[in-house]
């Protein structure tokens, strides 16, 4: 497949390396959420070995606040994953536009997204960068966790990614 396979809707969010947008399958007609992530040229290698085992670790899961990619492939010098699309918000971005979330509200996307990582953790997958700017709340106000940042299989020895 590739960039010619869809077509891009609108830019969500932005955070770090990746740009997030909404898109349309050309072929089959639904909306999908495209990732294009930008490659560190001093990296290069290394960021396409790690992008391609996290987005591999991440299709085996199957839980409703874990985002999963249906493909991902390199084109323009980018790498780019797809996944299904569902409205959704950086909860960093909904604090700063609308302002603190109410506390019970807080503490149930916060449950939702450490019932996530207890269903990873039980997999013996580990995942990096649970933040606001990667936590995500959907159009029904659930959870949604990018699982597309530094996921590891501890068996694989890949863990840590970095020395840092």
């Amino acid at each position: 497949m590739g960039l010619a396979t869809y077509e891009f809707l609108e830019e969500l969010f932005s955070v770090g390396p990746s740009t997030f947008y909404r898109a349309k399958n050309a072929i089959l007609g639904h909306e999908i959420m495209v990732r294009r992530l930008s490659i560190d040229p001093t990296r290069a290698e290394n960021a396409r070995e790690t992008f391609y085992r996290e987005q591999r670790h991440s299709a085996q899961l199957s839980h409703p606040q874990i985002q999963r990619p249906i493909e991902v492939f390199e084109e323009q010098d980018h790498l780019w994953s797809v996944h299904e699309f569902r409205t959704t918000r950086p909860t960093a971005v909904i604090v700063k536009e609308d302002g603190p979330l109410a506390i019970a509200e807080s503490a149930r996307l916060r449950s939702q997204i450490a019932d996530a990582l207890a269903y990873m953790h039980g997999r013996h997958f580990m995942h990096g960068k649970v933040s606001p700017q990667f936590t995500l709340e959907d159009e029904r106000g659930d959870a949604q966790l990018i699982n597309m940042v530094n996921c590891a299989h501890r068996a694989a020895g890949g863990w840590p990614l970095r020395a840092a």
